[in-house]
């Protein structure tokens, strides 16, 4: 996941195994981050991402519509 942060708004990509997807609508407010994704593959879809950063971490969630809340987690490099 990369991020380009502009103030309390933020842009950036998540590169993974079913390939790429821009966030839209970032924005922070204090350590909370909040974000959409529009999924192509397997199946169209909004994801709305929500996760709180502590240092170099990030926990949170992701609400994938049908399917429900997933947990999200991860570490700068």
């Amino acid at each position: 996941f990369t991020v380009n942060v502009d103030g309390d708004s933020f842009t950036g990509s998540l590169v993974g195994g079913l390939g790429s997807m821009e966030t839209s609508e970032g924005k922070v407010d204090g350590n909370t981050i909040t974000w959409k994704m529009d999924m192509k593959v397997p199946m169209p879809m909004t994801l709305e991402c929500e996760a709180t950063v502590d240092g170099d971490t990030l926990t949170g969630a992701v609400k994938a519509g049908a399917f429900g809340s997933m947990p999200l987690s991860g570490t700068r490099v």
